[in-house]
């Protein structure tokens, strides 16, 4: 396995809340990229008073993480939905369930597909460790220091 010395996250989140005017609840389909998955998870939490999980997480160097983002942005630009941006610290950013019917699994394999093609040393976190719902366990130090225990080839 090769080493990951500067590494990010890649995360998938389908985030599930209740509208206040309507008995409903809502589903949406989110990605988007971070330095702590411990720290943006709870990012999620606080905007909908609620727990939210990373369904999926990819791990890898950092300009990797930053070219899967770039280009699964690129390629489903008509179908984005940014929902917010909040102090210039962070937007929400999803695929619109109006537009598309991408699911996270979807989304998933692209990103593993995306992987393979250009042959990127990225991975998957093992099933163990997801849905992520803030485990202070998974961190970057953790993870480099014993990556068989948390990462899985795609």
């Amino acid at each position: 396995m090769t080493v990951i010395l500067d590494g990010r996250f890649f995360y998938i989140i389908v985030q599930r809340f209740k509208c206040p005017m309507c008995p409903y609840e809502h589903i949406r389909v989110g990605f988007g990229v971070t330095d702590s998955v411990y720290n943006r998870i709870d990012d999620y939490m606080a905007h909908t008073f609620g727990i939210q999980s990373f369904k999926y997480l990819f791990y890898g160097p950092r300009d990797e993480i930053n070219i899967i983002e770039e280009d699964f942005k690129k390629l489903k630009k008509p179908v984005l939905l940014t929902i917010a941006r909040r102090r210039g610290k962070w937007r929400l950013e999803g695929v619109d369930p109006e537009k598309t019917t991408d699911t996270a699994e979807d989304i998933k394999q692209w990103v593993i597909d995306y992987i393979k093609t250009k042959k990127f040393d990225t991975k998957l976190l093992q099933d163990r460790w997801l849905p992520y719902t803030g485990s202070p366990e998974v961190q970057k130090a953790f993870i480099s220091k014993s990556q068989e225990d948390y990462l899985q080839d795609v």
